[in-house]
Parts: C-alpha cells; structure tokens; sequence
C-alpha cells in the first residue's frame, strides 16, 4: 500500500513536472513577443523565392482565369523586389496570400477601404497584433507553402484495396500480443513486418509530394481556430467578417484536424534522434504514414473548399498585418483616395518605394497625356515607374508611397524592361510591338487604363520610330477615353507631331567638373540641354570634334524648326 510520503513525493513530481512546463511555455512566449517587437516597422530581409510566395496566385489563375497584373508589368516595375520589401508576414501562408494581392489589384472601393480599416486597427491595437502573429508562426515551415496544392489540384483516388492496410497492421498488432504470450511467435510475426515495411517504402514514393502539405492541415486547423477566437473576442465586424466562413464550418474543420493528427505528430518528430527512429519503425511496421495518407486523402477531397477558406483566412490575417508593419516602416506614405473614371490623376511628393534617399516629385493629369524627356540617368524612367508602383499599391496594399494620390481605378499596364526573348525567338522591337498592340486593344475598353511606356519603340530605325510612336500614343491618349498615358523618351521631335493633348515635362542635367549631375526634380516643358555635348569636352575630346557635334546639332535643330513651321501663306495650326 502506498504510503502519505509516497504520495506526497509524487504529488511534487507532478507538480513540479507542470510548473516547469509552464515556466517553459511563458519563457518560449516572452520571447517571441519581444523578437516580433524587435522585427515591427523593420525591413525584412528577403528569405522566400518568388516561385516559393507565387505557387498559391499561379494555381488560382490556372483556376479560375481571373484578371492580374501581367508578368511583364509585374517584371518592368520590380514588383518581385517590391514584395519582399513589404512581405512582413510571419506565415507561409501569409506571404502566399500578399503575394496574391499584390498581384491582383482589387477595382472595389468599398474593399480596399476595409483592408484600410483592418490595417489600421491592427497598428492601433498591437496586443491583438502580437497575439495573433505568434498564432501564426506555427505555418512558418517550407511545408505550409505547399498548402495550395491540396485545394487546386486533384487529387489521386483511393486504392480499390485501401482496407487491406489496416488489416496487414491490425495483423501485427496482434502478433505482437501474440508474441508477448509465446515468443515462439515471432518466427511467424518476422515476415508480416518484413511484408509491411515493403508495402510502407513501395506506397511511399506515390504520396510523398503529398504527404508534406498534409502534415501541415492539422496546424492550418489549429491556427484558423486560434486566430478566430482572438477575433471573436474583438466583436470588430471588419475582422468578424474574414472569420465568418470559419465559424460556419468550425465543426467540420474539427473532423479534419482529428484525421490529419498522426501526420502532425511525425512531422514533429522528424529527425535523427531515437525517438525519430522509433516513430519511422512504427510508421512502417503499422503503415501509420500510408493508412493516415489513405484516409486523410478522402477526407481532403471533400474537404478542399474548406481547406482554402482556411488558408485565405489566415493568409488574409497575416497579410493585413504584414502591411501595418510596412506603413510603420516608411517615413511618408498616405491612403489612396479614389475619384470617377475620368482622365484624371493627382500625385505629391511620389518617391519609388525601394530607393531609401530618392527625390519627392509630383504630377497632376488633367484631361491630357503625359510626355517626359531628359538624358539617361536623369530620373525620368524611375519617375514614371513610381507613377505606376503608386498606382499599383493603391489598389492592393492601400499604402501609396506619396504625400497624396489620387485618381480613378486603373488598370496598370508597362512597356519599360528592355530585353530580347532568346526562348521564343523574338527580338526586341518583335515583343514591344505585340506588347504595345496589347495597349491599343486593352484601350478599345471603357474601362480606364494607366499605360506607362518608356522609350517607345527603341528598337527600330528613327524614321519608323517616330512615325509608329506617334500613331500609338495619339491612339492611346484619345480625348474622348478616361485612360492616362506617361511616356518617356529622348525623341523630342516626336513631341510636335502628337495631335492628341499632352503636357511635356523633362528633366534636367548639368556639367561640373567634367561630370554629368542629376537633380532629378521634374521640371515642365520639353528637354532643350546639349550637356551631351559639353561632357565631350569637359572630357577632352578633340575640339574639332565638339565643333562638328555642335554644328551638326544646329543643322539638326534648324531642319525639325523648318519642318515644323507652317508653308508661307498658310496659318499654324491649319491642316495642310
């Protein structure tokens, strides 16, 4: 019979066993708050590859052909550099999901002014924040990027002889209960194990691409569920609304963590220590790895929609929050204002969100398209990628990198990333002509569009060049369209021979001390500098080839003047 002291000594054990898991736990949870404290408002270092973030918005557009940002857009505005820039997210699932919306700009108003509202309560309210962000480091693991497979893919059927697999482990169960009774047994029971561990290794190699995102339903489960009483306890209908799917399927998504539970087991246990090596034998001896795979498969199959409502609602979660983070990281940003889809757009202070010392600029569009010049290096192509990126976040992460912007919702489309496609063949000009004539047909819609177009044309002759640019741009910036046209270019002649109306703006350089320098502030009117020429000489070139440069460049500007002035007799202006 058991003594008092007995008693006592173990009552202390259990006691003390507790107490130190708890001092554990509070310890584990005081420190990832004060790590995610340290991380708030800070530029992450880029860690996930594009293809890792995108695999979730690829397989959704496979699916359902929904309207995105084109990889061309996506390519010339650094959009990839962009993301990792405001990827904040604390889950796999989450930067999946950002990704997503940086990809797909939303043409609701009153969507984006929930997100704002959502972002805005989670940077007012940093103990929800952190609470939920340590939520939702649990999915911050290679296998929840994999997620999206098990809910846009089909997935294989069930074997016809599925119950033979609990059967062949129900038999060495009972053989090892046997051996227990007579050891003698296990001559019998030796080559049942040995045909398990065949048939566990043989089976292995059809569900290992889907094993490692099954591991991780039981903790999407565990998170959404977490997540959604931190909500509920808020009562903030913005964030009851993201969670409204989950409740109504809280008993359903219960059953599929209980089915997915061994699987999160092993995945913990993964290793080379003896415990990992006891749970392998197991999970091959019984089939635990195959039967859980069988059976999970089938309760994932009439589960998918369930399993993406999950995920978009923890994904959607950690994305507000990865956006509050970035707002808190930029020393000047503002929330877009949206106006009617007009000709119309208005940006102050503008900087490129990926240059931490660039230069403020602003633009007003009023009913006219936009025509920039300069030199290279002057700033004018960042310019107008710093248009298009505002216009870009205005509609996905509602946080323009601007004193102000507003303008009516736009389709963003660019034509500024020079290269040739050596995979298909094509030249340069070959892909900006198909590029360009993919504007002109996008601009057939009423829908308004902003076309950014840098160097339109480049890669032809000058004759050509310039005739092709003007017929598109005039095509483009139609006076009776609401789509907003920015070009920039060196071919100042073509600025005379655009019909449609246009405001001309340039920027500037100067020489000193022998070198080209940049203010990089946005001036109005057209580009009339010939530093190109000074720098020949602050260079030492030979005087007689600056003078030939020069007076060659005079020839030049006294022809286009002479082209341009209307025949004698006939009023400027007057169709000739």
């Amino acid at each position: 019979m058991i003594n008092a002291f007995t008693l006592t000594i173990l009552a202390f054990i259990v006691l003390g066993g507790a107490g130190v898991s708890i001092a554990k736990r509070t310890l584990r949870r005081k420190n990832a708050l004060e790590r995610l404290r340290s991380l708030w408002g800070k530029i992450p270092q880029p860690q996930k590859k594009e293809r890792e973030t995108a695999l979730f918005h690829d397989l959704k557009g496979e699916a359902e052909q929904s309207w995105h940002t084109d990889d061309r857009t996506w390519e010339d505005l650094y959009m990839a550099e962009i993301f990792q820039r405001v990827d904040h997210c604390r889950s796999r699932v989450g930067s999946q999901v950002l990704y997503d919306m940086l990809r797909t700009p939303s043409f609701q108003t009153e969507e984006l002014e929930t997100r704002d509202r959502l972002v805005n309560l989670f940077t007012s309210d940093p103990e929800l924040r952190e609470q939920a962000q340590v939520v939702l480091e649990a999915l911050e693991t290679p296998d929840a990027g994999l997620l999206a497979n098990l809910f846009f893919t089909t997935i294989p059927p069930r074997p016809r002889m599925y119950l033979l697999y609990p059967a062949l482990a129900l038999c060495v169960l009972l053989g090892i209960a046997a051996t227990l009774l007579h050891y003698q047994v296990w001559l019998v029971f030796l080559p049942l194990i040995l045909i398990n561990i065949i048939v566990a290794q043989t089976y292995q190699k059809k569900i290992e691409s889907w094993i490692k995102p099954l591991r991780v339903v039981n903790t999407l489960v565990r998170t959404a569920d977490r997540l959604y009483r931190l909500v509920e306890a808020k009562s903030d209908p913005d964030l009851t609304r993201v969670v409204l799917p989950y409740r109504d399927n809280r008993q359903v998504a219960r059953v599929l963590e209980g089915l997915t539970s061994w699987l999160m087991i092993e995945r913990n246990s993964s290793g080379s220590d003896l415990g990992s090596i006891i749970v392998e034998y197991l999970n091959m001896i019984l089939l635990l790895d195959v039967n859980s795979f069988v059976f999970s498969m089938e309760a994932v199959r009439s589960r998918q929609g369930l399993i993406r409502v999950l995920f978009e609602m923890v994904g959607t979660l950690d994305a507000l929050i990865a956006i509050a983070s970035y707002r808190h990281s930029l020393s000047l940003y503002c929330v877009p204002t949206f106006g009617p889809p007009e000709k119309r757009l208005t940006i102050e202070d503008a900087l490129h969100p990926l240059l931490t010392n660039g230069v403020p600029n602003s633009l007003t569009v009023e009913q006219r398209g936009i025509f920039v010049t300069g030199s290279n290096m002057s700033g004018k192509t960042t310019f107008i990628r710093t248009v298009a990126v505002n216009a870009m976040l205005a509609q996905t992460i509602v946080t323009c990198t601007a004193r102000r912007y507003e303008a009516p919702l736009l389709e963003v489309h660019t034509s500024i990333g020079r290269s040739d496609s050596l995979q298909e063949g094509k030249s340069y000009y070959m892909s900006e002509v198909e590029a360009i004539g993919s504007f002109i047909e996008d601009a057939a819609d009423a829908a308004p569009c902003l076309f950014v177009i840098d160097e339109i044309f480049r890669g032809t002759n000058t004759t050509e060049r310039v005739a092709a640019s003007k017929a598109v741009l005039d095509a483009l910036n139609r006076t009776d369209g609401s789509h907003i046209v920015l070009v920039s270019t060196h071919d100042i002649d073509l600025s005379h021979l655009l019909r449609t109306p246009w405001d001309r703006y340039h920027f500037r350089e100067y020489v000193e001390e022998g070198e080209l320098q940049f203010d990089y502030q946005i001036r109005p009117g057209l580009s009339s500098s010939r530093n190109a020429l000074r720098l020949l000489a602050a260079c030492n070139y030979p005087e007689t080839v600056v003078a030939d440069a020069e007076a060659t460049a005079a020839h030049i500007d006294l022809e286009a003047r002479r082209r341009r002035e209307p025949p004698p007799g006939i009023p400027e202006g007057a169709p000739e």
